[in-house]
């Protein structure tokens, strides 16, 4: 697919480095910064993706990052993400969807549309827990206010 893509756009093809093969240029404008904190296999395994499919990967949230990889909403990183407003700050989903889409040139991935499908709620990835609220009409209004942010819940009774 990257050797099609390039021809149909008569632009070279990269030269992809040595270990790291080139699947697509889907994210080739595309600098990645991943936030929320995860297990080192998985986010290699998500650096991988971005890397296969021609985009960074930065360690550091800067001037730069262009999208932003939430695996939970939380943490200094995502903190200066979001009060920035640079970068769009998406769910691993967004990233598993680019992967499964590699050979479809047609796609942009980067396009508003198929971004906003992905943004990260405020809840993403959030465990909550609600103290004292025993009404059943206030159970049920932070029931709907949780859902409307990313996040199902149930309540416990002690």
């Amino acid at each position: 697919e990257l050797v099609l893509t390039c021809a149909e756009k008569k632009i070279d093809i990269p030269v992809p480095r040595r270990n790291r093969p080139l699947y697509s240029q889907h994210l080739s404008s595309a600098i990645i910064c991943f936030v929320g904190g995860t297990r080192r296999e998985i986010h290699t395994k998500f650096s991988d993706i971005v890397h296969y499919l021609g985009g960074s990967v930065r360690k550091d949230y800067g001037d730069q990052v262009t999208h932003v990889v939430s695996f939970a909403n939380l943490g200094e990183k995502y903190l200066t993400a979001f009060n920035m407003e640079r970068s769009e700050i998406l769910t691993e989903d967004w990233l598993l969807e680019c992967w499964k889409e590699r050979d479809n040139r047609i796609l942009d991935v980067l396009d508003n549309d198929f971004i906003r499908i992905y943004r990260a709620k405020p809840l993403h990835n959030l465990n909550l827990f609600f103290f004292g609220a025993s009404d059943e009409t206030e159970q049920r209004h932070l029931h709907t206010l949780t859902l409307d942010n990313g996040k199902d819940f149930k309540f416990i009774s002690p």
